[in-house]
């Protein structure tokens, strides 16, 4: 899915979320967000829709009784960020303030989130990126990783569960980042059984710092992270 576009610019109102693997409604996946709702959760409508029904008309037009299908793409997506956007949005991109004070950030994101895009962490990201800008002869991605990292994991949903390995420390990680100057090349995530550590392990996959991926090195067991290499995916497209 593409997502939503201006009609008048053709510009990115927001992306489109990713066909994936979970097709049940009590993990929340795309078909509880997008298309069927939740039963499981006494939800019968699409999740997205009670959220964005809920917001346009309280927030927006002040009117309970206003109907989505009467959304103006050209005039009301304008009136939404005229109104809502100075407290609602976070998506300054000049961290130059952040930057300067020393400060360190780590975000993730679920590659099967059917709440919030994956793709809108992406291209934050790379606005950020953008922002930044070479100096010094160092590059803008190398700048930004400098204090700024993103890690995209497969398989996981709306900030956890999902199929993939989907439990990971960030907490410590940052802490090693900031108080240790030690930061995060890859950080280990584990998928239990049934989600319960106390059921064993199921698999481990390091999760890389975008736009790094992981790419098996081609022996070991592919249920173990350390068999996992973070690399450059152009780099990794061209080595298999």
């Amino acid at each position: 899915m593409n997502g939503p576009h201006d009609p008048r610019t053709g510009g990115l109102i927001y992306p489109g979320y990713v066909f994936n693997a979970v097709n049940d409604p009590n993990f929340l996946g795309l078909g509880a967000w997008i298309f069927n709702g939740a039963p499981a959760f006494g939800l019968s409508t699409p999740v997205q829709f009670v959220f964005g029904d809920q917001f346009f008309s309280y927030m927006v037009f002040g009117n309970p009784s206003w109907n989505f299908a009467t959304l103006n793409f050209m005039t009301d997506v304008d009136l939404a960020d005229a109104k809502t956007a100075g407290i609602l949005n976070s998506t300054n991109r000049d961290l130059s303030a952040i930057e300067s004070r020393g400060a360190k950030m780590i975000m993730y994101h679920g590659w099967e989130d059917g709440a919030i895009s994956p793709f809108n962490s992406i291209n934050y990201y790379e606005s950020v990126v953008a922002t930044q800008g070479e100096a010094e002869g160092r590059a803008a991605l190398q700048r930004t990783q400098d204090f700024f990292r993103l890690f995209m994991v497969p398989g996981m949903l709306h900030c956890g569960a999902g199929p993939g390995p989907n439990s990971f420390d960030t907490l410590t990680a940052l802490a090693n980042w900031v108080e240790r100057g030690q930061a995060p090349d890859r950080i280990v995530a584990t998928k239990y059984v049934n989600d319960n550590p106390a059921s064993g392990t199921v698999r481990t996959r390091p999760l890389c710092p975008f736009p790094q991926v992981a790419v098996y090195k081609g022996h070991g067991s592919t249920n173990v992270a350390s068999n996992f290499d973070c690399r450059n995916p152009k780099a990794a497209d061209h080595e298999n």
